[in-house]
Parts: C-alpha cells; sequence; structure tokens
C-alpha cells in the first residue's frame, strides 16, 4: 500500500471545489481522500501541475472531457462546471488531470 501526498491547483468532488491543496490517500482506499490547505513544501509532497477530481466509479466525466472544460488562466468557471458534472454519490476515485 503506497500512501500520496500531492500537491495541486484544485480538488474537485460533487461537494466541494478547494484550490491550492495538498490531496493524501491510500492505493487501497482512494475514497478517503485527505484534503488540506497548501501551506509548506514537505518531504513526501509530489506536485501535480493540474486539478484532482474525485468522483464515483460510474461518474462518465473523462480527463479529456475535464480539460477541455478547464481555461487555465480562469479555472473557477471550469472546476463549478466540473462539479456540477459530478454525481452525489460516494466517490470512489481520483481523476488527475494534467495541464
Amino acid at each position: 500500500m503506497s500512501r500520496h501526498h500531492v500537491y495541486c491547483h484544485a480538488f474537485v468532488s460533487a461537494a466541494r471545489v478547494e484550490r491550492n491543496v495538498i490531496v493524501a490517500w491510500d492505493d487501497d482506499n482512494p475514497d478517503c481522500a485527505e484534503v488540506e490547505p497548501f501551506t509548506r513544501e514537505t518531504a513526501g509532497t509530489t506536485a501535480l501541475n493540474g486539478i484532482i477530481i474525485h468522483i464515483p466509479d460510474d461518474c462518465p466525466l473523462t480527463a479529456e472531457t475535464a480539460r477541455a472544460i478547464i481555461d487555465i488562466s480562469n479555472l473557477a468557471p471550469g472546476l463549478d462546471r466540473i462539479k456540477s458534472m459530478i454525481p452525489s454519490a460516494p466517490p470512489a476515485r481520483l481523476l488527475l488531470i494534467e495541464f
């Protein structure tokens, strides 16, 4: 089992959008992702130039669709649109989107 700590521009789920955060999860349990504000670098944190989306298994949202919605010069509208596309079912997997 691997534990991940990833800094990203945003975390999006059906319940929230958070900017400039560290997302932590275990490979065995991605449904229990932890999100905290980015305040400093740590030795175990990697960086993702992109966003992390927390979605249910049956969500049809793809990386290609998310990339097409995102305008990296103005993230907020695209992030809100992605949030609206995520069903309110319990999240089960993470979709990492690189810019």
